[in-house]
């Protein structure tokens, strides 16, 4: 290489750290998940009526009953855990968790679960359900297994 070259591969490094050290950093809003919404939903009488608890990243708050629930404290992050209710049963899937890493360090805990479902004694069903997030919003109640968005034009 001529000496000539070495000078413009020089100046190009040069500029491209100077412009990387303009440059802003903007973090994803409750992005170190030390933040979590906890929801209290009960599962319908004809499924066990189980007491469950749901989890979502977003403003430290707690919300009881069977709601539908959208992003809160303008929270980007959705969950695959979810409220779903189907012909009028209600069921929830709770496959992401707030976990502590150490005193006030908390991550995702992202599982790959089996929810049994069993409805009357007569109907028996496993499902795998992984968990998963995803920057947008889950549309509940979940009222088929049909794409919602399928419908739209």
């Amino acid at each position: 290489m001529s000496l000539k070259s070495n000078i413009l591969s020089g100046t190009l490094v040069i500029a491209g750290l100077m412009s990387a050290n303009g440059q802003n950093i903007d973090r994803i809003k409750y992005g170190d998940f030390s933040n979590w919404v906890t929801r209290n939903l009960k599962e319908s009488a004809v499924i066990g009526g189980k007491e469950k608890t749901l989890y979502e990243v977003g403003s430290t708050c707690t919300l009881n009953g069977n709601n539908p629930y959208r992003n809160l404290g303008g929270s980007p992050w959705a969950t695959s855990n979810v409220y779903a209710k189907v012909s009028g049963v209600v069921k929830t899937s709770n496959a992401v968790y707030p976990a502590e890493r150490s005193a006030g360090n908390k991550c995702a805990k992202l599982c790959t679960q089996i929810e049994t479902v069993k409805v009357l004694g007569l109907i028996n069903m496993d499902v795998m359900v992984a968990g998963s997030m995803f920057l947008g919003e889950m549309l509940e109640p979940v009222t088929s297994t049909k794409n919602p968005y399928s419908k739209m034009e």
